[in-house]
């Protein structure tokens, strides 16, 4: 007989509630080990016993035949003294040395979960809240750590004898499930209108209004929606109205790939993301038709679609195909989570509201993300994507994170790990304030997490800066102020594990950012490692008018690039949109830099660009005129650029403005085709002069496709290693980690 062994193996990773105590069980017993596993605050720990050529077999499958939720960062493993125990147990869960086990996000309901539901044999036929440990709500239920039943909000509902079976044989796929429910149960829905409460037949009472053309306000499994039948534009208008949408487009909501077809382009990588585990909102080029999906997204070539990912949406697309699913919340406030706070918030919106009584314990949107090269490039990082933790390159000590303004994400580091936070929203209300102290007061509360240190943007007219000092100073701690733009790239090389002395070229372009000389930074090029990053090359300066009046107003961005490159604007279609005020005060403004501010931002050189090609010349959300520019530029076959001196805008606006043979998608095409010509062209120089081949992009200019695949592309070819982000967004909501990374090298200690 072999001498037996004993091994602790402790598991670091997405690991808790996805399933796999009850793989870890099966798997020991498959093998014929004895031992136990059980969760902790930290971690999932594992012993097992048995031969020595048994337990190589049992290590091996355990990484290669994971759950499909389930991922392992880190795997630590030692030999410790055999105990003889002669089966293997699931213990309940402990505490361990720290609050930083891996949390898993909302997941979309399973296959499995799919058929119960359809089959009018089973126990939870057309139930709403059913799940299992491979599907349903996570992150937006859990209270605490390690992940169970009574630290979730689930808590409330005491199982029956029939789930409560399921929940404790472990060969059940409902072993463990912490938010297991049925009718008998679990959570209840109820409609409510002004003059009407009713908690049966809910369902069919809410599909009746959509069907007439009413607006619903729907609660999620992070939030509310709101709802309205897609095919009635008329209800689409009057929605659009209610919630002061503007031309912004609305997220899509469809039953299958095939209704999704008829109003975008859909590939097999595109199908395979929405049907992912994730299930995001996928921004996706529109279909051929020229009619279809224009009141969901005026004058834009992309639509935002998903399919339904929980049971209540799959539900409701049993009799409407497409349903309008925008955020519930006021205009720039976060989304509303609770049944009375939409009420009081969303009456005047929604003509009837579908509630539920599972607690929301974490408000979480839903993500947004672009197909990049097979897979998801975040746009917006919520439900599906979030929580998730990522390893630093170097240890820190406990760090609070704040971020910027626009797409407000915090990050908590501690050690060797960064806790990056789900998207919150814009930072420009109260609103926006108690929500992102709401998510702080969770995650800290979650990962016990107590800040030694603040970081926070250097820009002093930031609301989270101000903030970040005076939390600072109310709790004595220390506090960092990072450049925007250097954060942008340290959170791309925080993601790929580059230590502080690795050298890059960091290309850098967004809309706004306070550089170092005061002036808005944007289109920025770095050199060096992360301790001496420093800014070598970038956009030549000009005064915009106004500041961010010319981040609203793409013409006014047009003129002042134009005149700064002494061309006559007085004739040109930017000039055109004026109004009568402007065209009266802009020439003596520009004349003598009356509240004009410096800029070097590659967002406003793209909304000038948009506007000299009279696509747009004001917009009504972030990016709106950049945004229509690449999808006009997608349709055109021209590869061609400007025949122009690098970086010399007088040239290029000046080709622009005699292009007059071509169509305006061969012109935008044209435009970004020169743009990343130059973009490439000089991160290549400047990478040689640095003697390093590691290029880094990041900004939210790079959230364009058509660039960034034409920058990198341009870049590899010629031998370069070019970092995109992976898990975080391009965006501001990025930022934190890159604040983080940077601020671990500024240690107090």
């Amino acid at each position: 007989m072999k001498l037996k062994q004993r091994l602790r193996i402790r598991v670091v990773g997405i690991v808790q509630g996805v399933g796999f105590r009850p793989f870890v069980a099966r798997l020991a017993e498959d093998l014929g080990l004895s031992g136990f596993v059980r969760n902790t605050t930290s971690a999932v720990v594992i012993e097992v016993e048995s031969s020595p050529d048994l337990l190589a077999s049992f290590l091996k499958r355990l990484e290669t035949e994971l759950p499909a939720s389930a991922t392992i960062e880190h795997l630590n493993v030692e030999t410790i003294d055999p105990v003889d125990d002669q089966q293997f147990q699931i213990l309940t869960s402990g505490t361990g040395e720290s609050h930083s086990a891996g949390l898993p996000p909302d997941l979309a309901i399973c296959r499995d979960c799919c058929r119960e539901m359809d089959s009018p044999e089973d126990r939870r036929y057309r139930y709403p809240f059913l799940n299992c440990t491979a599907c349903g709500p996570r992150y937006s239920i859990v209270e605490g750590l390690p992940y169970d039943r009574p630290l979730t909000t689930m808590r409330d509902f005491a199982l029956c004898p029939d789930c409560r079976a399921e929940y404790e044989d472990h060969k059940n796929r409902r072993y463990h499930a912490q938010p297991i429910a049925c009718p008998v149960c679990g959570p209840k829905l109820w409609f409510e209108r002004a003059d009407f409460i009713g908690d049966s037949d809910a369902i069919e009472l809410a599909l009746t209004a959509l069907s007439e053309g009413q607006i619903g306000a729907i609660r999620g499994i992070g939030g509310f929606h709101l709802a309205c039948d897609a095919r009635n534009t008329k209800a689409v208008a009057v929605l659009r109205a209610r919630k002061a949408r503007g031309d912004q487009p609305f997220a899509l909501m469809v039953r299958d790939i095939e209704t999704a077809r008829e109003f975008v382009q859909i590939d097999e990588q595109a199908a395979a993301l929405l049907g992912s585990t994730a299930a995001p909102i996928v921004l996706l080029q529109k279909s051929g038709d020229s009619k279809v999906g224009n009141d969901l997204a005026p004058s834009n070539g992309y639509i935002g679609v998903m399919l339904p990912y929980s049971p209540l949406h799959r539900l409701l697309m049993k009799s409407l195909d497409a349903l309008v699913m925008t955020s519930g919340n006021l205009h720039g406030e976060p989304i509303v989570t609770g049944n009375e706070e939409a009420v009081e918030k969303l009456s005047l919106q929604a003509d009837f509201f579908l509630h539920h009584n599972r607690g929301i314990a974490a408000a979480c949107d839903d993500s947004v993300v672009r197909l990049y090269r097979g897979r998801a490039l975040a746009i917006r990082r919520g439900r599906g994507y979030a929580p998730i933790s990522l390893s630093l390159p170097v240890d820190c000590i406990s760090t609070l994170a704040v971020g910027a303004d626009l797409k407000s994400a915090f990050c908590l580091g501690r050690g060797g790990k960064a806790y990056p936070s789900p998207h919150i929203g814009d930072m420009e209300n109260l609103a926006t304030l108690e929500s992102f102290e709401r998510s702080l007061h969770h995650l800290s509360r979650l990962y016990q997490f107590q800040p030694e240190q603040v970081v926070y943007d250097a820009h002093p007219g930031y609301l989270s800066t101000q903030w970040a000092l005076r939390f600072a100073d109310e709790h004595h701690l220390p506090a960092l102020a990072i450049q925007h733009h250097r954060a942008h790239a340290a959170s791309v090389m925080a993601e790929y594990g580059l230590t502080p002395d690795q050298k890059v070229v960091a290309v850098v372009f967004d809309g706004t950012g306070f550089g170092d000389d005061g002036a808005i930074w944007g289109g920025e090029f770095f050199s060096g490692d992360l301790t001496r990053l420093q800014r070598t090359m970038h956009l030549p300066y000009v005064e915009l008018p106004g500041g961010d009046a010319s981040a609203r107003r793409p013409a006014l961005a047009a003129i002042a690039h134009l005149h700064a490159a002494g061309l006559d604007w007085t004739a040109t279609k930017p000039a055109c949109a004026l109004t009568a005020l402007e065209a009266k005060l802009l020439p003596r403004q520009l004349g003598i830099g009356l509240n004009c501010h410096r800029s070097s931002s590659m967002g406003r050189l793209f909304d000038a660009a948009a506007s000299i090609l009279d696509i747009r010349h004001s917009v009504a959300f972030e990016a709106q005129a950049a945004i229509e520019m690449e999808a006009l530029a997608a349709r055109s076959n021209d590869k061609a650029s400007y025949a122009v001196s690098r970086w010399n805008l007088a040239e290029l606006w000046a080709e622009m403005l005699t292009d007059t043979h071509a169509t305006t998608e061969a012109k935008a095409q044209r435009f970004h085709q020169t743009i990343s010509l130059w973009t490439s062209r000089t991160a290549q120089e400047l990478a040689l002069a640095e003697g390093t081949d590691t290029i880094v992009l990041s900004g939210g200019v790079f959230q364009n496709l058509l660039l960034l695949e034409c920058v990198s592309s341009t870049l590899e070819q010629a031998g370069f290693r070019v970092l995109v982000p992976r898990y975080l967004p391009p965006n501001d909501g990025g930022l934190a980690l890159g604040q983080l990374y940077l601020g671990a090298l500024a240690d107090p200690r």
